[in-house]
């Protein structure tokens, strides 16, 4: 995370490269470890994104989710694409690379696998329609939704998307799911630049 902090100050004003912003932090951390990555930036009226693993975004139109960045995974049971030193981990030349459209009133959230394991997208549609009548801004509808999706993860009987995919997949599994919980919510008020850089250990 903070050699991708490093890599957006070296980028020229206003044209961030997210691939580029990858391959810096990546050649340049020696800590030990694995993440799952997600860097997202705003220009052109477009998002630009890489995305490696689980971690990803979601865009909202009106309260409706239109867009769902892909995920990157080698199977269900906690497998996603991970960047790391070891042996077995993968390189940034795996990250998807991704430029979606977007307009004033949209709202962006994005998050690490905590967040979507544990929170249906029409559930989402609902909390960000609740927030946006009660007069919430970005970082305090951030705020609800971890909170109401850290609650969720600790919930042995409430039906979940991790849950449901552990049924579909015939592994044993009810309720929540414990994990990192990372949530960023971006209003686009005017669609100019801005960046964003998600990581699950």
């Amino acid at each position: 995370m903070f050699n991708s902090v490093l890599a957006v100050k070296t980028q020229p004003h206003g044209i961030v490269d997210p691939k580029n912003v990858l391959n810096f932090a990546y050649s340049n951390t020696k800590a030990e470890g694995a993440s799952t990555t997600c860097i997202i930036t705003l220009r052109h009226k477009s998002l630009h994104a890489v995305n490696i693993g689980d971690s990803g975004f979601r865009i909202y139109k009106g309260h409706k989710c239109i867009y769902r960045s892909p995920v990157q995974h080698r199977g269900f049971n906690n497998c996603p694409y991970h960047l790391g030193n070891a042996v077995k981990c993968d390189s940034p030349s795996l990250a998807e690379v991704l430029e979606v459209p977007i307009e004033v009133g949209d709202i962006v959230v994005a998050g690490t696998d905590g967040l979507f394991d544990n929170i249906f997208d029409s559930e989402i549609e609902e909390q960000l329609k609740k927030g946006i009548e009660y007069g919430l801004g970005a970082p305090d509808m951030a705020c609800y939704l971890a909170d109401l999706v850290l609650y969720n993860s600790f919930d042995r009987y409430t039906l979940s998307p991790y849950g449901l995919k552990a049924q579909q997949s015939r592994i044993k599994h009810q309720g929540g799911k414990i994990d990192d919980i990372t949530v960023i919510v971006s209003y686009m008020l005017c669609v100019q630049t801005f960046r964003i850089i998600t990581s699950s250990l």
